[in-house]
């Protein structure tokens, strides 16, 4: 009774803190008064916070992660905390506490039934609030390490069967919704045959959870591909703007050519409504020399960059736009606003694989107003 009592003693009574392991903002908790509102929200938000902030989580999880880790012929390794999985020929691989595992293997599902019917539910109506506007929608969906390179996972986990989740759920977002929604998977398993577009090693927490800057290339080919519908003149850097190379550790580094753009100070979101401004990878705005190209929004997660040496997407993206604004989806409540404040002639909303879950509720449980 101890053992079980003791983590309920100790839960954060508020939530909302920042997980270095999960590189993620843990939930809040509900207001009492919102279970009128909606009993089945409010369960499933509650059933989030007090997993998310339960006394001694952290200790819970990498004791279970030990013990699941003997169970599987020592497939585990732990660096700085985080649990990894170690593939064939030495790849390692983020597990999401289990998460992407269970995933990979067919076994675990990104989101439920009623999370997709909400998501796509809203999307449309997003879509259809800018549409009268006349700004152009793009959704993007970031593929994880082992959905790009299923071939390294340890061979004693079964893989799952194709199409994977992912790809009905863009499918699925496509038809429902009609939407200009897609994946970068195709990209970076056409891009891999000839690079590295994940590191192979664990170097740090922000390197093994994200693809890594070659990756972001051609992710960022594949998305202004995208754009180049709404905007013709607009075409993505060749890879001849580029020099990619790997270290010893065989991690990569992108040289780009001639930038165009600057990264904005700080200061320029600060009279615009934030709930989350923890840290630099949930704001960032940039500037171009020729401040005539059009204004983009991103509703987008750490996958578009953080501070260097990790910029991943905004390394690129920034080159076609006068001004690009990027906040995190967490901050979704305050949609309606951002782009009433910056009239963007594009909206892109980017997430990645293993966070959809989390996404869909940041974008179901948004209240807004059109």
């Amino acid at each position: 009774m101890v053992m079980l009592l003791l983590p309920m003693v100790f839960v954060d009574p508020s939530g909302g803190g920042v997980s270095e392991k999960e590189n993620r903002m843990l939930a809040s908790r509900p207001a009492l008064t919102d279970i009128r509102k909606s009993p089945t929200d409010f369960t499933r938000r509650f059933d989030r916070w007090f997993s998310d902030n339960i006394g001694l989580r952290e200790s819970m999880i990498n004791l279970h992660n030990h013990f699941d880790g003997l169970t599987t012929q020592s497939h585990y390794a732990e660096r700085e905390g985080l649990f990894l999985l170690v593939g064939q020929q030495g790849h390692h691989y983020f597990t999401a506490n289990g998460r992407l595992t269970a995933k990979f293997a067919g076994k675990g599902d990104l989101l439920s039934d009623e999370q997709l019917s909400g998501l796509v539910s809203r999307l449309k109506e997003i879509n259809d609030f800018l549409f009268k506007r006349n700004i152009p929608f793009i959704v993007m969906f970031c593929a994880e390490k082992e959905t790009v390179y299923p071939e390294y996972y340890p061979i004693s986990i079964i893989r799952g069967p194709e199409p994977v989740e992912l790809d009905r759920i863009v499918e699925h977002i496509k038809t429902k919704a009609e939407i200009d929604v897609f994946s970068n998977r195709q990209c970076l398993l056409d891009a891999k045959e000839s690079f590295l577009v994940f590191d192979k090693y664990y170097v740090n927490r922000t390197g093994i959870t994200h693809f890594n800057e070659a990756g972001a290339f051609f992710s960022y080919q594949e998305l202004i591909k995208h754009i180049n519908k709404y905007f013709p003149e607009m075409l993505p850097l060749p890879l001849e703007d580029i020099t990619i190379t790997y270290d010893e550790n065989e991690v990569a580094a992108v040289l780009l050519k001639e930038p165009h753009h600057r990264r904005l100070d700080s200061d320029f979101f600060d009279n615009v409504s934030l709930a989350y401004s923890l840290k630099p990878e949930f704001t960032s705005a940039f500037e171009n020399n020729d401040l005539t190209l059009p204004t983009a929004l991103f509703m987008r997660d750490s996958n578009f960059g953080i501070m260097p040496p990790r910029l991943r997407l905004s390394r690129f993206v920034p080159e076609h736009f006068g001004r690009t604004i990027t906040i995190h989806y967490e901050n979704m409540q305050y949609f309606e606003d951002y782009v009433e404040l910056y009239n963007p002639d594009i909206v892109i909303f980017e997430c990645a694989e293993w966070q959809l879950d989390v996404f869909a509720d940041y974008i179901i449980n948004t209240r807004l107003l059109f």
